[in-house]
């Protein structure tokens, strides 16, 4: 990349953020109709609800501190920094369920029938690691580099926040997302066993299992947009291996018969999954 193109994608790139950003952006706000409003709480209420229809006091309290955890950041991007609505909930949630909905046929098509019955749980964990990187963030990139290849830095970190939050969405009104598919049972199983832990089990298990997700969501995402803005290769390639790793990490975690309803259990996965999110944040920071 040439020196004057360079000066061009910074200047854009940091656009929003070291500007004079008020704490509480009223512009934001203000354009927020009535409607609008109606529009987004009535949603958010029926996930509140299908979440208090949970049969333990310890599910209901996980499933709302998760929900807090996927949403927070979003909330905070459109009511702080002024990220456009339409990024965050319409441009980030098509994407996403896009990348979702590719990633759900290739594996029930391909992966559950051919690949998992005859792999190992570490290998078929890798895998689904690889496609799931490889739709997700694919997705993203195509976003940033093709289809909206002008967002700023805060407004990639948006289209990020607002996957995780669609994703908090989809898991507090589905009990169990695997249901109809190969891990079905399995999920269950592990449902089963938290539900006769102690309430702070599933209530910490909750906030942790969303609060991971999101942070991976965001600062994978941002690390795609800053490589595809900068034509550096090494941020994509650290999102790619960092949100393979997480995924593919956890699916081995539970083919293996991880019980992850016990505190303990619990404690090794989601700390494992920590210090991989903590890795995309480091290398975020590095390449921003």
């Amino acid at each position: 990349m040439d020196q004057t193109k360079q000066l061009f994608w910074l200047a854009l790139w940091h656009e929003g953020i070291n500007d004079d950003v008020p704490k509480f952006h009223s512009a934001t706000i203000a354009s927020v109709s009535f409607s609008k409003l109606v529009s987004l709480l009535v949603p958010l209420a029926f996930v509140l609800y299908r979440i208090l229809q949970r049969p333990t006091i310890g599910e209901r309290i996980g499933g709302v501190l998760g929900l807090a955890a996927g949403l927070a950041p979003a909330v905070w991007l459109v009511a702080v920094r002024g990220v456009p609505v339409k990024v965050v909930v319409g441009y980030a949630g098509v994407f996403f369920i896009g990348s979702v909905l590719l990633k759900m046929a290739v594996y029930l098509g391909i992966m559950a029938r051919y690949v998992l019955p005859r792999s190992s749980p570490a290998l078929g964990g890798s895998l689904q690691g690889v496609l799931s990187a490889t739709c997700e963030l694919g997705a993203a990139a195509l976003a940033f580099g093709v289809v909206f290849p002008h967002l700023t830095f805060v407004e990639a970190l948006g289209f990020g926040a607002g996957a995780a939050a669609v994703e908090a969405v989809i898991v507090s009104v589905v009990e169990n997302v695997h249901a109809g598919g190969p891990n079905a049972s399995l999920v269950a199983t592990q449902i089963a066993v938290m539900r006769e832990s102690p309430p702070w089990v599933p209530a910490l298990i909750g906030l942790a299992d969303r609060g991971v997700a999101t942070i991976l969501h965001v600062a994978c995402r941002g690390l795609v947009a800053v490589g595809i803005a900068t034509e550096r290769a090494w941020p994509i390639t650290v999102a790619f291996v960092v949100f393979a790793s997480a995924d593919g990490f956890a699916m081995r975690c539970l083919r293996s018969g991880w019980e992850f309803g016990h505190a303990i259990v619990a404690a090794r996965l989601y700390g494992a999954l920590a210090m991989l999110a903590a890795v995309s944040v480091v290398a975020l920071v590095i390449a921003a």
